[in-house]
């Protein structure tokens, strides 16, 4: 139990990031 919780945590910071250098380019 757990053991998806840390990359979940990851993908979840990487995507709002990633989603983020998007807007700001637009």
């Amino acid at each position: 139990a757990g053991g998806l919780l840390v990359p979940y945590l990851a993908w979840v910071t990487y995507a709002l990031a990633l989603n983020a250098a998007i807007w700001g380019m637009n």
